[in-house]
C-alpha cells in the first residue's frame, strides 16, 4: 500500500511539475519515475532516447553522460537532466526527468 501511494504521489509531482531553479524567468519541472512498474532497456541511452520521444518540450540534442555510478547515470543537456538508473534484474529505468525552460 505503502508503495501505491509513493507511485501515485510521485506521479502527480510529474504531471503538476515542481518549481526548483530559484530565478522566476528560468522554471523547472522535475518527474520521479515509478520504477517498478518499467519493463525496462538494455542500454542507459535506450532508456533517454525513450524519454526523449515521449517528451517533445525536453530538447532533443547535445545530451551527455554527465556522471555515472555503479547503477546510475545522469544525462544533461543545458539546464535539461535525465536521470537513468539499473534496476535489480539488470535492466536501466527512468528514474527522474528535470525540463527547465
Amino acid at each position: 500500500m505503502r508503495a501505491l501511494t509513493i507511485a501515485v504521489a510521485t506521479a502527480c509531482l510529474g504531471v503538476l511539475g515542481v518549481n526548483g531553479c530559484g530565478n522566476p524567468a528560468h522554471s523547472c519541472g522535475t518527474g520521479d519515475y515509478a520504477i517498478e512498474r518499467q519493463h525496462g532497456f538494455a542500454t542507459p541511452r535506450q532508456a533517454l532516447r525513450s524519454v526523449l520521444r515521449m517528451n517533445p518540450s525536453i530538447s532533443q540534442d547535445r545530451w551527455r553522460a554527465a556522471s555515472r555510478a555503479a547503477r546510475a547515470v545522469e544525462f544533461r543537456s543545458g539546464a535539461d537532466s535525465v536521470d537513468i538508473v539499473q534496476k535489480s534484474d539488470g535492466k536501466w529505468a527512468v528514474g527522474g526527468v528535470t525540463n527547465c525552460q
